[in-house]
């Protein structure tokens, strides 16, 4: 049954988490690439390769059905995203580079976005310490800054230094084998798309990684616009982790998803679960999902059953579900 929500309540048992290899310098939404274990011994003929994209689409759709099935007992609820089918960009490995170049350019203007929509009076009080400090004038007297006018400068005050430049960014994209693209803040109903990396579709022995990666960013897929307005208004307001929520709930469905897919699978390496060096990822995750009951989690992520009892105090009047369950970020020094 669903309610006015659209939402079938689902039950999810077991679960836990994992932790991940690689923590990216912004929440990117990337699965981290598994370490290779050296070649044995000896010549062995190399199968011949898959067309990548037909192992790609044909692991999402493994999946797309299979995280109906886990989480709505096999029942698509078409008001949801659950089950949809994300279109596929592949990669090379300098491809990867290039994608997450422009995913770190994305989420910079999201921040951007979030911050001059959702939170002026500090954008301006920012700004006006940041004049003050370099013994500038104020260029904004009268007048709201605008995504369209910010400097570099005063960019790097809002978002942070560290998050507006690319440092490290060819490290990452080594380790990086998937990424999920939001839609355009024009369109936030649409599908985004997933970017993945060529190699690891086209490999019959790389297939566990694939499906780790497919298993990871559907999560990220699925989750509700309204999801990812509630993390934009924590970002407005200077709240650390929401990108670690972020990759640690996605880490959370990965395991669930990918011990089904090894069980169906029998023979095949088991896949590795993302951000193992950065156990406070699988934590933030865990710390939001642990304390709240199964259907009000899942009313929440899925659904976007969730809000707030006051605007000015966001991060303390946060309710989730259906039972408006009241919820406080517990995060406010990293």
């Amino acid at each position: 049954m669903t309610d006015e929500s659209g939402y079938a309540p689902s039950r999810l048992d077991g679960g836990g988490y994992s932790t991940s290899r690689n923590s990216p310098a912004l929440a990117a939404n990337t699965q981290p690439r598994p370490a290779t274990a050296p070649a044995a011994a000896g010549t062995s003929i190399t199968p011949a390769p898959l067309d990548p994209m037909r192992a790609a689409e044909a692991m999402q759709a493994y999946f797309a059905k299979d995280y109906v099935e886990r989480f709505f007992g096999g029942k698509r609820n078409k008001l949801l995203r659950v089950g949809w089918k994300i279109p596929i960009e592949l990669v090379s490995d300098a491809g990867m580079e290039a994608a997450l170049k422009q995913q770190v350019g994305d989420v910079v203007d999201r921040l951007l976005r979030a911050r001059l929509k959702y939170n002026m009076p500090a954008v301006e009080a920012r700004l006006r310490k940041y004049y003050k400090d370099v013994g500038g004038v104020y260029p904004y007297g009268g007048t709201h800054p605008t995504r369209e006018r910010l400097s570099s400068n005063e960019r790097a005050q809002l978002i942070g230094a560290s998050e507006t430049g690319y440092a490290g960014l060819r490290k990452e994209a080594k380790a990086t084998v998937a990424l999920y693209v939001r839609p355009p803040p024009e369109t936030p109903n649409g599908t985004g798309k997933m970017i993945v990396r060529s190699s690891i579709a086209e490999v019959r022995g790389s297939q566990h990684e694939l499906a780790g990666a497919m298993a990871h960013e559907l999560a990220h897929a699925y989750a509700d616009p309204r999801w990812w307005d509630l993390l934009d208004v924590m970002d407005a307001n200077f709240l650390p982790r929401t990108g670690k929520l972020t990759e640690g709930i996605a880490v959370h469905f990965e395991e669930i998803m990918t011990v089904r897919w090894n069980r169906a699978n029998p023979g095949t390496k088991k896949p590795a679960i993302g951000y193992e060096n950065d156990p406070t990822i699988a934590d933030t995750g865990q710390s939001f999902i642990d304390p709240l009951e199964t259907d009000t989690f899942h009313e929440a992520y899925f659904a976007g059953v969730l809000g707030f009892t006051d605007p000015d105090n966001p991060d303390k009047t946060i309710e989730l579900g259906r039972k408006k369950v009241h919820w406080e970020w517990q995060w406010h020094v990293e």
